[in-house]
């Protein structure tokens, strides 16, 4: 084999996706989540924790590269902070060091928060298991390879890849569930189940009819939300490293694929258009009333949506401006999230979603000790989100663009990293075993 066929099979592939792997910093804390209210002995005993785990990994640099930060937050049951507060305390605190920490470094895992390129947030409430935070990190560069890594391994696309063609356990495209489920067969069934109300009522009694709709008010909406669950590979061609001038045919195609891909994304079964940032000194209120306005006139228009009884994850596609700074993503989420929650009123656990179900005669003695230990959570909040700040291309507008995709917030469905993550193992263990 030639130098260069090597370093495109699946053997060396796997080699240089290995160490991609080493270069990943996973850290986990048993503490609380707490949003920027947080007293300073708290954030004290979180750094020094932190300084420590760095050490273990031998991390003694901070990212100074853009990177991928994934948080997944186990909030406690006594009136834990919503989940959009939760980012920014916690990126502040992998930066520098607060007063009386004793480190004597700059920068600790992050040199800015300016850097986050990809912020994903997951969230859980410690019903039977302890509270706590587990971060990862990645430089977005390792987070692209991956992705185009992924398109690879889906296709097939190696030097040797005839060897491999009869390999068990190699992943396909249905690993990655791009199958959806009939969106039009929960309709019928929806509407069908509306149209069968008296004779509910008649066989039950109210808390027959009340306990259908609301079980087929849920199903017609996870298969709405589910069918709009980005996935890794939509993002692949958005994040692709793209050639340079040396080959402007290739750089144009690059560019193409991008903006398809960004709008295909978006045009979404349930997705918004937030129009321009607020970077500017009095743009904000504007922002948050074009936001409220957009979310509102969603809410009519998909009157399955109300009231939500599903649990509900939003991805964030941030588009930059070019004459400015920008916002940083975990900002960006306050100011997009919490209209979100007011206007939509997404339920944070499945228990909180029983809207209109008579939780403490209606239930099961175990679920009501259940209900009895969440029931003093936030509410109405996304139980997952992504913020992804997306590459510019030609033609894109100069004052930049916010869209907002609703989808799936079911928890054991964490993001395009987790969902690249899980394939490219399967791949991994498959060519093991060769």
């Amino acid at each position: 084999m030639a130098y260069e066929d090597y370093w495109e099979s699946v053997r060396a592939q796997l080699r240089t996706y290995r160490a991609r792997k080493l270069r990943e910093v996973h850290l986990w804390f048993d503490v609380v989540p707490e949003s920027k209210k947080s007293s300073p002995a708290s954030r004290i005993a979180f750094q020094k924790e932190l300084a420590i785990q760095l050490e273990q990994w031998r991390r003694r640099r901070p990212f100074s590269v853009p990177v991928v930060v994934q948080m997944d937050f186990t909030a406690s049951l006594v009136n834990p902070p919503s989940v959009h507060t939760l980012a920014k305390h916690y990126l502040d605190l992998l930066q520098a060091p607060v007063a009386g920490s004793g480190l004597s470094q700059r920068r600790l895992l992050l040199t800015d928060d300016r850097f986050v390129k990809v912020l994903i947030c997951n969230y859980s409430i410690a019903d039977g298991v302890p509270p706590g935070l587990s971060i990862r990190i990645a430089t977005l560069n390792d987070f692209a390879l991956n992705l185009e890594l992924l398109r690879r391994v889906l296709h097939r696309e190696f030097s040797d890849k005839e060897e491999w063609r009869s390999v068990h356990g190699w992943p396909t495209e249905d690993d990655e569930d791009l199958e959806r489920e009939d969106f039009d067969d929960a309709v019928q069934d929806y509407r069908r189940d509306l149209s069968r109300k008296d004779r509910y009522i008649q066989q039950g009694g109210n808390a027959l009819w009340e306990a259908i709709h609301w079980w087929s008010l849920r199903t017609l909406q996870e298969h709405m939300l589910n069918n709009r669950e980005p996935h890794a590979l939509q993002f692949q061609p958005i994040f692709q490293k793209r050639k340079k001038a040396t080959d402007p045919q290739l750089e144009h195609l690059h560019e193409s694929l991008a903006a398809f891909s960004r709008e295909l994304l978006t045009k979404a079964l349930v997705s918004v258009d937030l129009g321009s940032p607020a970077v500017n000194e009095g743009e904000g209120a504007h922002f948050r009333e074009k936001t409220r306005a957009a979310l509102a006139e969603l809410g009519r228009k998909h009157k399955y949506m109300k009231p939500l009884v599903a649990q509900l994850g939003a991805t964030i596609l941030y588009l930059p401006p070019v004459k400015s700074n920008g916002i940083d993503l975990d900002n960006l989420a306050r100011k997009v999230l919490p209209w979100v929650h007011e206007e939509l009123k997404p339920p944070v656990t499945f228990l909180h979603g029983l809207k209109g179900i008579n939780r403490n005669h209606e239930l099961s003695e175990e679920l009501r000790g259940h209900w009895e230990k969440v029931k003093r959570v936030p509410a109405d909040q996304v139980t997952r989100y992504q913020v992804l700040e997306v590459p510019r291309t030609t033609g894109d507008p100069a004052e930049g663009s916010i869209k907002l995709i609703l989808h799936s917030g079911a928890i054991d469905a964490r993001g395009p990293w987790y969902e690249c993550d899980e394939i490219l193992r399967k791949w991994e263990h498959a060519v093991e075993w060769v």
